[in-house]
């Protein structure tokens, strides 16, 4: 479904660690009747964190605004940091509010059945069902908001045309290209080093292929109608060739050569304009020495024991 999140520009101290996994969402309250994303961005700031700890805000007034960046680590839950998106509401909704506005119970649900999605599976639970507190509250209306929006309730009619989109190619910027982005992160493509930042850069084009090749789509690096149905669908994900445990170099070919090449693809890294042929040329073997070169092993441009762990772990 889609929906409308607001993004105010803010600025944070520091980049935590991206995330890896997502199995849970997890509500919160603000414990404070009325406030602001900017207001708890920097009541964290004060607390030396490097902003707001919540990946998304919901107003009372049913606006959805976003926090830090989605598929960053938050700082909502104690212990389930690294595998959790945090939604916090406005309101103090353990004794001040006795009851939610319908806008923000609206919007309540329409973030919780996006999020669900983006990570099929994940479950939605309370901050307290984590840690020792009362968050998000006795009159917080949990139940309504976890079980999201039906196809019978207030979620667009099924008939209705799917949201469209842009036609994304290299050198394209803005809230489309990371969203993009952040769907291709949450379902293991990293696109480069520089993560869901707006810009589809090399290494945006790079996760495209790979995700478009393990997808049976034609492969240009170009995320147009039939890359975005396959990201808003149901999408493959895991590799389509077997690891396979022989040294990868130049002049190597067959299936253990285009494991190497689709993991370089997914982590962002240009094999050429061949791409996953199971043929170890120049490109390929130029791509696995600067692979080895960013994550700290020996640039010899041969993928053995220890850069096939590396490709795996990225």
């Amino acid at each position: 479904m889609s929906i409308t999140i607001h993004d105010a520009g803010l600025q944070f101290d520091g980049h935590p660690a991206t995330r890896v996994r997502t199995t849970a969402i997890i509500l919160h309250h603000a414990d404070a009747v009325s406030c602001t994303v900017e207001d708890v961005h920097r009541w964290h700031l004060s607390n030396g964190w490097i902003g707001i700890g919540y990946q998304f805000f919901v107003r009372k007034n049913g606006e959805i605004w976003r926090g830090r960046p989605i598929d960053w680590v938050g700082a909502h839950t104690k212990g389930a940091n690294d595998f959790s998106v945090g939604i916090c509401f406005e309101g103090s909704y353990e004794s001040k509010d006795t009851s939610m506005p319908a806008a923000q119970v609206q919007a309540g649900k329409e973030l919780v059945s996006y999020l669900l999605g983006l990570y099929p599976g994940a479950v939605v639970k309370k901050h307290k069902d984590y840690c020792a507190t009362d968050c998000p509250g006795k009159y917080f209306p949990f139940d309504e908001i976890a079980a999201g929006v039906s196809d019978g309730g207030s979620a667009p009619a099924p008939e209705q045309p799917a949201p469209s989109h842009s036609l994304l190619v290299r050198g394209s910027k803005g809230e489309e290209v990371k969203q993009m982005q952040q769907r291709l992160i949450s379902l293991g493509f990293p696109c480069g080093p520089c993560g869901a930042d707006g810009v589809y850069g090399v290494g945006c084009v790079c996760s495209v292929k790979a995700f478009q090749h393990c997808n049976g789509l034609v492969v240009d690096g170009k995320c147009g109608e039939k890359t975005w149905a396959a990201l808003d669908g149901n999408p493959r994900t895991a590799c389509p060739y077997a690891e396979i445990p022989i040294n990868v170099k130049k002049g190597s070919k067959g299936n253990s050569v285009r494991w190497v090449q689709w993991q370089l693809l997914r982590c962002g890294y240009d094999i050429g304009d061949t791409g996953i042929d199971g043929d170890c040329g120049t490109n390929t073997a130029a791509a696995i020495g600067r692979f080895q070169s960013a994550n700290g092993l020996a640039a010899d441009c041969i993928c053995g024991k220890d850069t096939r762990a590396k490709l795996k772990a990225v």
